[in-house]
């Protein structure tokens, strides 16, 4: 901490305006000069923070999983790393807590029982 103190202008960049509150109401405080948040880059004229319980109950989710999600446009395209992805989906089937959500094209994929597919999204809601 003491290194913090000597820096003459020192920024923090966050990516939440909770954390970024958090932040200011901490001893952190003393030692930025500004702490900045990253937005996600979403228009949030379209996208905004749903309920969990209200999204998880559409998508047909348990409540109670941890949900690893999967997006990209085409998931076999070799630079998004689907061939590792299903290789860990494989290597975790049987962890009943743990499922595989994916957007995006994946084509004929044989699919392990705790990942599913959802497809191409084409709307924007």
């Amino acid at each position: 901490m003491e290194y913090l103190k000597r820096a003459k202008h020192f920024q923090l960049l966050v990516l939440r305006n909770g954390l970024k509150t958090k932040i200011e109401r901490s001893d952190f405080n003393k030692v930025f000069d500004t702490v900045n948040v990253i937005h996600y880059g979403l228009d949030l004229t379209l996208f905004d923070i749903r309920d969990r319980v209200a999204c998880r109950n559409i998508l047909q989710l348990d409540l109670n999983k941890v949900i690893i999600l999967l997006i990209a446009t085409d998931l076999r395209n070799y630079r998004k790393g689907f061939d590792m992805a299903l290789e860990v989906m494989q290597k975790m089937e049987a962890n009943k807590n743990i499922e595989f959500l994916l957007v995006g094209e994946i084509g004929e994929v044989q699919l392990p029982v705790n990942a599913r597919s959802v497809g191409t999204i084409q709307e924007d809601k």
